[in-house]
């Protein structure tokens, strides 16, 4: 026979509450990390292509400001807040077409390794990111 007080053991709820909400503040907390890292990846994005687009312009128009792609793209980068682009990452093909567009292009095409901060919930994409922007000249 159960007693008085397994009785009332069994039938409290009082920390039911807090069990529900420590499952769910789980599945909570990863949506937010997901999220926030969704958002520093599609900024990461953006700003890469910015970078690609305008070192293809300086290239392109032939600026002092730019005498070596790598080097310009880099500065780019870290203007813009992403500091650890790298040289080797940026590829530049000075007579290059662009897609279906007919006529020389300066094509700049930049390669970045994105790392999540919690990798083991979020993959990286595979390859990193890429960015690439055409500009014409003559």
């Amino acid at each position: 026979m159960i007693g008085n007080d397994a009785r009332s053991l069994l039938a409290g709820r009082d920390g039911t509450t807090a069990v529900e909400f420590a499952l769910a503040s789980m599945a909570l907390v990863l949506f937010v990390f997901g999220a926030v890292e969704m958002g520093r990846m599609l900024w990461t994005q953006q700003v890469l292509q910015s970078v690609a687009t305008d070192t293809a312009r300086c290239l392109a128009i032939g600026s002092g400001n730019c005498p070596d792609g790598g080097s310009y793209a880099v500065s780019a980068a870290v203007k813009r807040g992403l500091n650890d682009v790298q040289s080797a990452e940026v590829a530049v093909s000075l007579n290059d077409s662009c897609g279906s567009a007919v006529g020389l292009f300066t094509k700049v095409t930049i390669t970045y390794p994105f790392a999540p901060v919690l990798p083991a919930y979020i993959p990286s994409p595979a390859g990193g990111l890429t960015a690439s922007a055409c500009f014409p000249h003559d």
